[in-house]
This record gives C-alpha cells, sequence and structure tokens, in this order.
C-alpha cells in the first residue's frame, strides 16, 4: 500500500543542480503525493513548523510528511519507498560533510548515549542487507514522518527546535532540531528507523557518500566511484555544473 505523501523542502534561496535534477527524476508512478512545500531564507526549525501547521490547518489528506533538505541527492525510487512504510519516523542514509563522515543516523541506546554512531562494521553490513533497522536519531535529510505524531505531539514543548544535551561524558552541547525531535518523539511512543534502502548523497564541495566513511577503515575497498552522480543506489542522468535553480522555485 502506498501512503498519501506531503513533501516539504526548506531551502537557502538556491537549489544545487545536482540535487534538483534528482528530485525531479524521482519515480511517482502511481504515488499519491497530496501537495510540495517549498521555504526559503528561514531556519531549518522555524520552516518545519510552518510546513506543519500549514497542512494540518488546511485540511491537507496526507499521510506521511517527507522531508527533503536542499543538499541531499535523492535515489530515484526514495518516494515510493517511503510511501510503503507505516513506523513513525523513517530516515534515510547519508553522511557528514566533514571527515571522517559520520552517519547522521545514531544506533539504539539509552538517551544518555543518544549520540552513539554505528561502527564501520555495522554501517557496512546494513548497507549489504538493506532494510529498516532500528535507529535512536536520523537528520532530516530525507526523513518521512506519519501524520498521528504530527497530530497527536502532547505540546509540552516545541516540537521542532535546537535545545541542549548532555554527552554520556557530561559535556554540554547543542542538539540540532532533528535530534531533539526524535529523543523527544520516542519519549511519546514514536520510534525512529533508517530505511538503508535509501542511500543519498550529501552536497558540500563535493557529494558526500557512504564510502567517505567507510574508507576510514584501511581495509574497506569502495565498491563504487565517489563522484556527484554515481553513488550507491543513485543513477542519474549527468548534469551541468555550476548552475542555479530558477528564483521562482525558491519561494515557498
Amino acid at each position: 500500500m502506498l501512503h498519501k505523501i506531503a513533501i516539504a523542502m526548506p531551502t537557502y534561496k538556491n537549489v544545487p543542480t545536482e540535487v534538483f535534477s534528482a528530485f525531479l527524476q524521482m519515480d511517482r508512478k502511481d504515488i499519491p503525493v497530496t501537495s510540495t512545500i517549498i521555504s526559503a531564507g528561514v531556519y531549518l526549525s522555524a520552516a518545519m513548523r510552518s510546513f506543519r501547521d500549514t497542512l494540518l490547518e488546511s485540511g491537507n489528506a496526507f499521510e506521511r510528511l517527507l522531508i527533503i533538505e536542499s543538499d541531499m541527492i535523492l535515489p530515484r525510487d526514495a518516494l515510493r519507498r517511503h510511501a510503503e512504510h507505516t513506523e513513525p519516523i523513517v530516515g534515510s542514509v547519508y553522511f557528514m560533510h566533514s571527515p571522517p563522515h559520520m552517519p547522521i543516523f545514531t544506533a539504539p541506546a539509552d538517551e544518555v548515549n543518544y549520540h552513539r554512531t554505528f561502527s564501520i562494521a555495522e554501517v557496512e553490513d546494513m548497507l549489504e542487507h538493506p532494510g529498516l533497522y532500528p535507529a535512536m536519531n536520523v537528520g532530516f535529510g530525507c526523513t518521512s514522518i506519519r501524520r498521528d505524531v504530527l497530530e497527536d505531539w502532547p505540546g509540552k514543548g516545541p516540537m521542532f527546535g535546537n535545545r541542549e544535551g548532555l554527552t554520556s561524558d557530561g559535556h554540554l552541547i547543542e542538539m540540532g532540531h532533528d535530534v531533539a525531535f526524535c529523543l523527544e518523539a520516542r519519549r511519546y511512543g514514536w520510534k525512529s528507523y533508517v530505511d538503508t534502502n535509501i542511500v543519498c548523497g550529501h552536497v558540500s564541495e563535493y557529494t558526500v557518500t557512504p564510502d567517505d566513511f567507510l574508507s576510514n577503515d584501511p581495509n574497506y575497498m569502495p565498491k563504487v566511484r565517489t563522484k556527484p552522480n554515481s553513488i550507491r543506489g543513485l543513477k542519474m542522468a549527468a548534469v551541468p555544473t555550476g548552475g542555479q535553480v530558477s528564483d521562482s522555485l525558491d519561494r515557498a
């Protein structure tokens, strides 16, 4: 069964050409997309609150909200896979911009160890055996949230917003809005998962792929060439470099 999807893309004015190209090439056949909302020039947490309020107050019939951040190169089947899910929160595989390119999804743990990353061996195994895996937190790069999570949020604190948290060794840090959201949702009974069938490129000076993280193991042999338009799980046409998306597409 394919669930009704509302797509929300928070942007900052311009969208990289390769991101926009991959977005247009996603498989949409028979997938019920109820709306696509794009924001520009506002903080991510403010954009997320606006997306939620707009969709719920307008009576939109979506069943899952799919968040796509503007530096994500999505595989063609990303929309279809998210439309098939029934879990409360489902993230995708992508990795941090900067070395050592840690995964932006964390391993199941108690809340004090919410930041525990999956090991290189664990990530490699999850990619070799793709499926749905429990996670403590997932980044919002390409993540879908079930409607009831947005509708039934208890309202004791902000749904989307950065907040402070302690690491396991007692250091105070600021958590991003996605980490804070997943931790708070877990307290209310909504768990997070990562679908390792959905592998995204993370655009920076170059496109970060699984190989950039897995290559921290000196014995790892890359299985794909790391370049913008060739990542595990993604097939897309070559696109020109240096282009910009029309300003008309950047406005909500």
